[in-house]
């Protein structure tokens, strides 16, 4: 996530980072925690999109894999203030068993 974030520029006022998939699956990832994960395009050396239907996916040791977004469409940051509940921006559920 650092290299991604490198080449953008993002506000010194973000907190979080928004991760959106291509199917509207959405989570609020605390900057931190985004920074300690990673963008997936791999897994044992083959291309994620070979194997699966999405292309990508983010992982982080600090998030729970109920929260990892597959299928990363959209990077946006955002300044939460104090108090503002990040769960409030998220879309983490999918009624699509595909998504399982």
């Amino acid at each position: 996530m650092s290299d991604l974030l490198s080449r953008v520029t993002v506000p010194p006022d973000t907190t979080h980072l928004l991760l959106t998939s291509d199917d509207g699956y959405r989570a609020c990832v605390g900057v931190a925690s985004a920074l300690e994960g990673l963008v997936a395009v791999e897994r044992d050396g083959e291309r994620l999109a070979s194997v699966e239907r999405y292309g990508s996916r983010f992982v982080s040791p600090d998030v729970g894999g109920e929260r990892w977004v597959k299928g990363v469409s959209g990077i946006e940051t955002v300044a939460l203030t104090p108090g503002e509940d990040p769960t409030e921006l998220e879309a983490l559920s999918l009624d699509d068993p595909e998504y399982d």
